[in-house]
């Protein structure tokens, strides 16, 4: 779906392709299993040969994804924000601090600060899309004690760019390495590249804390990390350790503490907890962003099989 909204709004794309690499027998189990799953058979094996394409990649099989690509993440957000603009029926606040959410019978009454300024909304349907904030949000409409599919674990990730000017194009495509089994961190440092051009590397993993431990967080990124990302790097790719430098980190909310296997994301009504016309979306990372479309798609049937089933909490005398 993303694609041909990119064209229609006219926001930067390429596809690049992705390979995923493997260095030994359990690795090349793994793609397999991995293609086993796939059941539109986009993905296919690369020949010897084929890896040959990219001189500075180790692997003893590659499998292919040659639709995906990368994307110019702000102008999708200026997109999504000029289609909500342009509609008479839509608007943006920003700048506000959600403080309270109070259900009654008519639905929800949102109090939020904004510039200084106390706002009452009441709203009959509410989608908690607030990532990193979201269980925040889900505690103050529940007003309980969360359950457990509810809790969110905060976990670093930090990228390092590379830069190796006298020398050819590292890769011309993403290049990921053979995730562990479980997932539990993650996709492994890949290589990545921009609509520039540019390589960068991540991300790594650290846990950080769980939602309530985590009251600040902590962008910066480690330069002393650069020996263990080059190791892990060189196990698939042959690069220049000191091209390395420390670029960026994000944070991102998962449902599994550490150690435990990869969880998919919460996308539920939470009608039979009583709160119908609430929307959850918790746990949101990657592949996020790239599923942003078909998780609106469905967020919205959601919201009118709720909307149809609880027809009567919503009507006003």
């Amino acid at each position: 779906m993303l694609y041909p909204f990119c064209d229609k709004w006219n926001i930067r794309y390429k596809r690049t392709g992705k390979w995923i690499v493997a260095q030994n027998d359990e690795e090349s189990d793994y793609l397999q299993k991995m293609y086993n799953r796939e059941t539109e058979r986009d993905l296919y094996f690369l020949s010897s040969e084929q890896i040959k394409q990219e001189p500075n990649v180790k692997a003893k099989h590659a499998l292919c994804s040659p639709r995906t690509g990368i994307i110019d993440s702000h102008g999708l957000m200026n997109a999504f924000r000029n289609i909500i603009q342009d509609s008479e029926h839509s608007q943006i606040i920003t700048r506000t601090n959600v403080i309270s959410i109070i259900k009654d019978t008519h639905g929800y009454i949102i109090t939020a600060q904004c510039d200084g300024d106390l706002i009452k909304v009441r709203a009959n349907t509410l989608v908690n899309s607030a990532g990193l904030n979201a269980q925040g949000i889900c505690q103050m409409v529940f007003q309980r004690k969360l359950p457990k599919q509810y809790q969110t674990y905060f976990y670093k990730g930090q990228y390092f760019s590379y830069s190796n000017p006298h020398a050819s194009p590292l890769v011309s495509r993403l290049i990921y390495p053979v995730p562990d089994p479980n997932l539990s961190k993650g996709l492994g440092t890949h290589a990545t590249i921009d609509l520039n051009g540019k390589v960068r590397f991540g991300p790594d993993s650290h846990f950080i804390g769980d939602f309530d431990s985590c009251s600040r967080l902590d962008y910066s990124v480690n330069n002393q990390d650069a020996k263990s990302f080059a190791e892990n790097i060189q196990k698939y790719l042959h690069i220049n350790p000191l091209a390395l430098s420390a670029d960026y980190s994000g944070v991102r909310p998962r449902l599994q503490a550490p150690g435990q296997p990869q969880c998919d994301f919460y996308i539920h009504d939470e009608s039979e907890q009583g709160f119908p016309g609430f929307i959850n979306l918790l746990g949101i990372e990657s592949p996020g962003l790239t599923s942003c479309l078909p998780i609106a798609n469905y967020v919205s049937s959601l919201l009118n099989y709720s909307q149809k089933n609880n027809f009567k909490m919503y009507t006003t005398s």
